[in-house]
């Protein structure tokens, strides 16, 4: 529902700052907003996350196409009893920016207003949003919904539906959910020793003893488990992997000789490696961020036509072993999360709606890359 005070007084500081800074470019008329659970600078579009009980996630907000804007508003959903809202940080985006939290149960809208003009640039930090997990914590999403910005003294909307993954942190040293603790397990754990809470690295999965540090203790818990089976129960590798799309879930399901309403566990999704999905009516990827080694996912068209419609490539953010990803004919405007997905040699991205190729800077693996049919103006992302 619009809050009429809250859009008075984005109304009211947005045409001081207008006064105040008037607009030296053209206006614009459109603009996104993407999420990320990393604490190092930049977008790195990670939006699961594993987390514990009684604590805090910190999720950044960064807008796009977001230039002579002189206000935002974004609006937050999730469950009240698997998280609370803690405060927002505004970010560098906006001069001098201020923020209007308004809370409620189950939600939180934040709107930022700028008391030092426009802002100068097209893309960058708007903000960083705190919640914290409860006692009671089991797993839970939290959903940007709706977003508003303030510009030329005109409100834009668009309504979103991005998530952040919440994971229950399951205390097991299998950390790839393979049901073994071994070899493969003891490299991740050595590539993480010595992080702590706060440095970029760190990553709390491997922290077996919660101190906030991955340390001695934790290599002792891990020496104990090692050459023993994963856990068999109540471990991370057997809780059931929320897949919101039953399109989705019935492909996967498939996949795995399993009804198409059958449940899917973490350890059964990583085991796929290849999902083959053109023109299956899909709309939403969530649960493929544990499809860790899928090498090969086609989302595209069959024959002459493409049902799939994809907006959001979050899930596939960490999905390091793709080598083939085909997603033509599918309606994409942001690819900003294949940005980490440095395995890929073959990229279908045909007749979508993507104006921006950056993201594919990383991908120096790329043999085979599909870009016609787009909104393409600046293909110096692909020099080297």
């Amino acid at each position: 529902m619009e809050n009429p005070m809250r859009n008075l007084i984005l109304s009211i500081l947005s045409l001081l700052a207008l006064l105040m800074y008037p607009l030296s470019l053209s206006a614009q008329n459109s603009f996104s907003l993407s999420l990320d659970v990393n604490d190092t600078a930049g977008d790195q579009a990670i939006t699961s996350l594993n987390a514990s009980a009684d604590q805090i996630v910190a999720i950044q907000i960064f807008g796009k196409d977001i230039q002579n804007a002189n206000g935002l508003a974004a609006r937050f959903e999730y469950d009240a009893s698997q998280v609370t809202y803690e405060g927002f940080d505004v970010g560098d985006v906006l001069p001098n920016a201020q923020a209007l939290p308004e809370q409620g149960t189950g939600f939180v809208e934040i709107g930022i207003a700028s008391l030092g003009g426009q802002a100068t640039t097209n893309s960058g930090l708007v903000g960083t949003v705190r919640f914290r997990t409860t006692a009671g914590f089991s797993g839970t999403a939290i959903r940007l919904v709706r977003a508003e910005l303030s510009r030329g003294g005109q409100f834009e909307t668009v309504n979103l539906n991005i998530r952040i993954a919440l994971q229950l942190q399951a205390l097991t040293s299998d950390f790839d959910g393979d049901g073994m603790v071994n070899f493969a397990d003891f490299l991740a754990f050595a590539g993480q020793f010595g992080t702590r809470q706060g440095d970029g690295r760190y990553e709390a999965k491997y922290d077996l003893d919660s101190d906030g540090a991955i340390g001695f203790g934790d290599f002792l818990i891990f020496s104990s488990s090692f050459g023993k089976g994963g856990p068999s129960s109540g471990g991370g590798s057997t809780l059931i992997v929320d897949i919101p799309d039953a399109n989705l879930r019935a492909v996967i399901a498939d996949s795995l000789g399993k009804a198409s309403g059958a449940s899917i566990s973490r350890r059964e999704i990583a085991s796929v490696t290849v999902l083959e999905v053109p023109n299956s009516n899909i709309r939403d990827l969530t649960g493929l961020e544990f499809a860790t080694r899928l090498t090969r996912l086609n989302l595209d068209m069959e024959g002459l036509s493409n049902s799939n419609r994809i907006y959001d490539l979050s899930p596939l953010s960490s999905l390091t072993n793709l080598t083939s990803l085909e997603l033509s004919f599918t309606g994409l405007t942001d690819i900003s999360a294949l940005g980490h997905l440095t395995s890929l040699t073959t990229l279908w991205l045909r007749h979508n709606l993507i104006s921006d190729i950056s993201p594919l800077a990383n991908l120096t693996n790329l043999e085979e890359l599909h870009l016609r049919d787009n909104l393409i103006s600046d293909i110096s992302p692909l020099a080297n």
